[in-house]
This record gives C-alpha cells, sequence and structure tokens, in this order.
C-alpha cells in the first residue's frame, strides 16, 4: 500500500538567515544535541577522534562518490510528478498564484493504457518522453492507474511555498548511489519508455523520501531536538531508534532576506540572500541597509516585521538571538566534517541555511586554514589551552536544473559532454539570467557544486583536543545529519531494472 509522500522543506540557490550575534564558546556534554559522537550509530559505527592536530586540514570522498547536482523537485510545481521535459524550452512564469500551478502542474490529462497502445510508435514515444518522472515509472511498471502520483500530489502541494521540495530526500541518495545514465526499458505491453537522468534521480528521491521523512520530520519538529537517531539502553541492549542522526539544534525562526537582484530592469528584492563573507558581528548593520532599500523600494517580506516598523532592528534581532538559531557548534562540525570527510573519505549531509527554511545539502570536500593561533579569553570553554582561528571551505553538491543527461562535476571533461549537455547547461544559465539570479552565465561546473567560506575559533586543551568554538562568519550549517543508506524495495523494486550508474575509469581524476 502507498504511503503518502510527506514534504521536508528545501529551496534553490542561497537563502538569508539570521544568526546569534552574542556567541560563546559551548562545550557539548555527553549525548547533548552538540554531541559528534551522535553519528556512532550501529549501521554507521565510527571512533572520532576529537584532536585537532591529529585532524587533516582538508579532505574529499573518492571521485565515485561525490554526489550529484538535481533540481530540489519543488512541491508547487508537482514536486517529482513534474513534467520538466514539457517546460524545458519556454518555462512558465514563477509568478503563477496557488489556482494556476493547480490548473498546469496538477490537473492534467493521464494517460490511459488504451490511448497509448492507440497512438504510433513515433507519436507514443513523444507523449511518453514528456511526462513526469513518476508517471513514466507508473507506466513501465504498468500501473495505468498512477497510484504512486497520487501518493506524491494529493497534499494540495500548489499552494506550498516555493523552497519546499525533495531535498532532504535528493541530498543522502547522492552521497549514496551514482549519479544514473540515462536509459530506455520497455514495459510487458511493449511500450517504450526513455528515462533521462533527471527522471531516474526522481524516482531515486521518492524511493527515500518517506523513510527519510519518518525520522527527519520528528527532529525538525523539535521534540527532544536531536532524536533522529539516538541510542538508548534498554534492558542492558542498544537499541536504534531512527535511520537518521543529527548534530545540532534546528532554528525555527523566520529571517529576513536582504538581498536585491536586477530582473527585467528592475531592482528587486530577492527570495533569498547570499551572506557569504559577512561577519557575524556585522549583522545588524546588514539589517540596517536592508531596511533603507526596502523602504526605497517599497518592500514587506511576507513574514516577519515590517522595515517602516519603528522597532524593525530590535524584532529582526530577537528573531536571531534564538539560543536555537546559534546553529551547530563551530568546534562540533569541524570534528565531524574532518574525521567524516578527511579521514573516513564520507560524505556529510548539513542544512546549510540558519532560520526555519530547511536547505539540505550534501556535502563532500573541505579545506581549512588556521589564521593565527589566540591566547584563551572570558569566552573560551573551561580547559581551553589556546585558540585556533581557523577559516573553512567546504563544499556541496548544489540544487540544478532538470537534465536528460548527467551533472556530474567533471564527468564531460572525462568523456566529452553527453548528448545536449552543453545545451542543457547553457538554457539553464539563460533561466539563471532571466530570473535575475545570476548577473553573467557561469562556466560549468558552477552551479553544479557550490562551496560556502565559514570562519570560526576553536578552544583546544592542552592535548589539542577540541573542547568547543564560536562562529565568526554569519553563515554557518544549522545542523548536521547522516542517513542509513536504503535499497530499491517494495513499490521502487523495479528501480533496480533502471538504474544505470555512471562508471568512473579506475584512473580518473578530478580537478575543481
Amino acid at each position: 500500500m502507498l504511503k503518502l509522500a510527506g514534504l521536508v522543506w528545501c529551496g534553490f540557490g542561497f537563502i538569508f538567515a539570521g544568526a546569534q550575534l552574542e556567541a560563546r564558546a559551548e562545550p557539548w556534554t555527553a549525548g547533548g544535541i552538540e554531541d559528534p559522537k551522535a553519528f556512532n550509530t550501529s549501521w554507521h559505527p565510527v571512533n572520532y577522534n576529537f584532536h585537532f592536530n591529529r585532524l587533516p586540514l582538508e579532505g574529499s570522498v573518492q571521485n565515485e562518490h561525490i554526489p550529484w547536482g538535481d533540481s530540489y523537485w519543488p512541491s508547487q510545481l508537482g514536486g517529482l510528478a513534474y513534467r520538466w521535459n514539457q517546460f524545458q524550452i519556454n518555462p512558465p512564469s514563477t509568478q503563477l498564484t496557488g489556482d494556476e500551478r493547480k490548473k498546469l502542474y496538477f490537473d492534467v490529462h493521464r494517460y490511459s493504457r488504451k490511448e497509448l497502445l492507440g497512438f504510433s510508435t513515433e507519436e507514443r514515444r513523444k507523449v511518453v518522453a514528456g511526462l513526469s518522472p513518476l508517471e513514466k515509472f507508473s507506466i513501465l511498471k504498468g500501473d495505468y492507474s498512477y497510484a504512486l502520483v497520487d501518493a506524491f500530489t494529493s497534499s494540495k502541494d500548489p499552494f506550498k511555498e516555493s523552497w519546499m521540495g525533495y531535498c532532504h530526500a535528493w541530498a543522502p541518495v547522492s552521497l549514496h548511489y551514482p549519479e544514473p545514465n540515462p536509459v530506455t526499458r520497455i514495459n510487458d505491453d511493449g511500450i517504450e519508455v526513455q528515462f533521462g537522468s533527471a527522471d531516474v534521480k526522481a524516482v531515486m528521491i521518492a524511493s527515500y523520501a518517506d523513510r527519510v521523512r519518518a525520522s527527519f520530520n520528528t527532529f525538525i519538529s523539535g521534540i527532544g531536538r536531536r532524536v533522529g537517531n539516538v541510542i538508548r539502553r534498554i534492558g542492558g541492549q542498544q537499541k536504534e531508534d531512527k535511520d537518521s542522526a543529527f548534530v545540532g539544534k534546528r532554528c525555527g525562526r523566520r529571517f529576513i532576506y536582504p538581498m536585491t537582484k536586477i530582473k527585467d530592469g528592475k531592482e528587486v528584492f530577492s527570495d533569498y540572500g547570499d551572506t557569504s563573507g559577512i561577519l557575524d558581528a556585522d549583522y545588524e548593520a546588514y539589517l540596517r541597509g536592508f531596511q533603507e532599500k526596502a523602504i526605497e523600494l517599497h518592500y514587506t517580506p511576507d513574514a516577519g516585521p515590517k522595515p517602516t516598523d519603528p522597532d524593525f532592528i530590535a524584532k529582526a534581532l530577537e528573531n536571531s538571538r534564538d539560543p536555537a538559531c546559534n546553529d551547530v557548534n563551530a568546534g562540533a562540525f569541524h570534528i565531524v566534517i574532518a574525521n567524516q570527510i578527511g579521514l573516513m573519505k564520507e560524505g556529510i549531509l548539513i542544512d546549510k541555511t540558519r532560520d526555519v527554511e530547511v536547505w539540505n545539502q550534501p556535502a563532500f570536500r573541505y579545506r581549512s586554514t588556521v589564521t593565527e593561533w589566540l591566547d584563551p579569553s572570558e569566552q573560551s570553554a573551561p580547559g581551553t589551552a589556546r585558540v585556533a582561528h581557523v577559516k573553512t571551505r567546504l563544499y556541496y553538491a548544489d540544487d540544478t536544473d532538470y537534465g536528460w543527461a548527467f551533472w556530474f562535476p567533471g564527468l564531460p571533461g572525462l568523456f566529452g559532454f553527453e548528448p545536449n549537455f552543453q545545451n542543457e547547461y547553457d538554457r539553464y544559465q539563460r533561466f539563471l539570467l532571466k530570473e535575475g539570479d545570476i548577473t553573467e552565465a557561469s562556466h560549468y561546473p558552477e552551479g553544479v557544486i557550490d562551496y560556502t567560506d565559514y570562519e570560526y575559533t576553536l578552544d583546544l586543551a592542552q592535548d589539542s583536543s577540541i573542547l568547543g568554538g564560536d562562529w565568526i562568519t554569519f553563515d554557518r550549517p544549522d545542523f548536521l545529519w547522516i542517513f542509513r543508506k536504503a535499497s530499491f524495495q517494495g513499490d521502487f523494486a523495479k528501480l533496480n531494472e533502471i538504474y544505470q550508474p555512471v562508471k568512473l575509469p579506475a584512473d580518473a581524476t578530478l580537478t575543481r
């Protein structure tokens, strides 16, 4: 029996979030919400090294484990039932109302077995190629009632916010499985079904969606904070509760998006903001700049204080000072990425935004630099012998457009471009330019992989063990998490027949 596929929140590009301005190093307690040992589970046994001088300052997963970019499949466009191939050339306006989206993306004609068999071979091939991933998968299974589509579109998704989608399932599945090739399969009725790489990805994402939601939504609800995969002792034995584990708190506050962009020749406010390079201490001045520009452009955010409110700055700062919005401890962050990526060569999942929106990204590479050594201060964690000032660049697969060919960073350089790949990438760049999200077209693999620069201090004991840390940059992950790898079974067992991973040559090297 199919279950209703739930949602976790995602967005495209960068978004702006708040920070706690009066940061202080806070050592974690065993079993607490900041303890990196939470990632030591029966299905992911680890023994993290907490000593700074034994942790590599840079690291990466192996080429074949680098996660792939993909759309987050916005819920308001039909999610995984979006007929992306029909809308590639002339995408509809992004300013549609919920009712307009419902008519365009949800109230669509579904082809019966009789209709499909009544087409000529060429007509049928064209019709099926334009259907959504879940429709194609249903046809391959011989299910012309499209039960899987119903399961993923029955929750009034066209009225969801634009950043809601399926990054909660994309992020872990892209770490667990290499990027899929486009494939063609024929069902038992002789109907040919062509799956682009994006189609296969979407079905893989669907296979993870409910399983991730079961543990992930419990965590982000704030009940117990870290309940995704707590190991408890019951009757002297360990019992595993869930398929996921989390480090850090989830911020439930809404923050201001201060960035503007040029769209159709006019300066407008973006639905996201890029706070890269902004220091935590500069946040208040940043808000004042936003307030002045918002009043000038007669802009009012959908949520939060109004810029014309005399208490606007104070109210915005109040949200940022919620302790849950200080996000994962900087010391725990460094321990996790240096162990997980640097020593174990495994990726890690992050919520890269700091407010109520949750944008999951699969991180796979980092590079850290110690810029200076400092003496302990009154704000240092108890037992601190010295303080390291660290800058870290963290790489992750980014939300991309839909594509028939694979989007794996570097693969075109190894094999040559897949048919139509360059056209797809160029069209994606034109879309971003039209929306005002970029000011000039990027060169591949920009937009497929991305990075964020973090700056923080680490409080170290005499033996170099990390006791805690403080964030210096405004940006920092909201929380970190891992998820147990799942096989394709049940309603998705037929994925084993269409999933064909892209394979790298044994001696391939990937540069960035």
